[in-house]
């Protein structure tokens, strides 16, 4: 069931945001990392936004394809996704990846 919630999620992402596809793996996981540790009953924004702030130079070096950035520039990256357009609550582990990888996806074109 997981599986399908994947290739769905990935479908979604792909088919409304347009990126690089060397990204997608890399962002699925992220997302998948991100969600998948919080419990089903607290998917909210604020707990999503502080597990993205947590893994803010992880997400920096798929974003930049470098694994040396400053840390002024992995805080610039972390700042300008739009975390604040999630949806205050997210009744799903597969809702959450696929909203946390658009807004992931909208920064990356940007």
């Amino acid at each position: 069931m997981k599986a399908l919630y994947i290739v769905a999620a990935a479908a979604v992402i792909s088919a409304t945001v347009p990126a690089k596809g060397e990204n997608f793996a890399e962002i699925a996981q992220f997302a998948q990392s991100i969600c998948g540790d919080i419990p089903e009953g607290s998917l909210t924004k604020t707990e999503i936004k502080g597990k993205v702030e947590a893994n803010a130079g992880l997400l920096a070096k798929i974003l930049s394809g470098d694994a040396n950035l400053s840390a002024d520039r992995v805080s610039q990256i972390y700042k300008g996704i739009p975390l604040d357009k999630l949806p205050d609550k997210i009744p799903t582990v597969a809702m959450c990846k696929v909203e946390l990888a658009k807004s992931i996806l909208s920064r990356s074109n940007n």
